[in-house]
């Protein structure tokens, strides 16, 4: 082996080991990369579990809350007796737990300008619960705005939707009987009532 060769064999070998650990480094770079990104990743499914946990929740109470049911209910069904949330019972003597549904005596109680009869136990059952289910939807309406939710996450909702854009037993097609009522009192909530079957169906 000459000088020469002698002088260069400790380069090589420098050189090899710099390559290596620059490999070495690279590799650890792009391990920590892709660890980075699963864990990202693993963020955004757990952020967008908790969104559908949170939506089935919204939509869950429309059929468990009390208050909400008995709007639902008045709202499919044409007669029949109503089921008084436990709040309202007192108003009724003796204390009750149903009333006759009617259809009439629930737009009465709904209209902006309430009439004489607004104090009955009934009326005033129609116009408690309605105020808290519409309260309720202007929540959903402002988790949707500011992204809480998304709009396809919260499934059912377009049914309870339909029942105030359509309401089956009442006549609708000419002058619609809550507008009134949201328009004075809940003056965005029409906009996103009629405008979520526009994102459903796409007009």
């Amino acid at each position: 082996m000459g000088a020469q060769e002698m002088i260069d064999w400790p380069d090589w070998i420098s050189a090899a080991g710099g390559l290596l650990g620059g490999l070495g480094t690279a590799g650890g770079v792009i391990y920590a990369a892709r660890q980075i990104q699963l864990g990202r990743h693993e963020q955004q499914r757990d952020e967008q579990w908790r969104r559908t946990e949170f939506a089935r929740g919204l939509i869950d109470r429309l059929s468990s809350d009390d208050e909400l049911v008995f709007c639902t209910r008045a709202l499919e069904w044409g007669v029949g007796p109503l089921i008084i949330p436990e709040k309202y019972r007192i108003l009724f003597t003796p204390p009750c737990s149903t009333f006759e549904h009617s259809q009439s005596n629930m737009s009465a109680a709904l209209k902006a300008d309430l009439g004489a009869s607004w104090r009955t136990p009934e009326a005033l059952t129609y116009r408690y619960c309605f105020d808290t289910f519409f309260s309720y939807l202007e929540v959903i309406s402002h988790h949707l705005k500011v992204e809480n939710v998304q709009r396809a996450q919260l499934v059912g909702l377009d049914y309870y939707l339909r029942l105030v854009r359509e309401p089956p037993y009442l006549d609708w097609s000419r002058t619609h009987p809550f507008l009134p009522f949201l328009d004075r009192y809940y003056p965005g909530l029409r906009s996103f009532i009629w405008h979520c079957v526009e994102m459903e169906t796409g007009s």
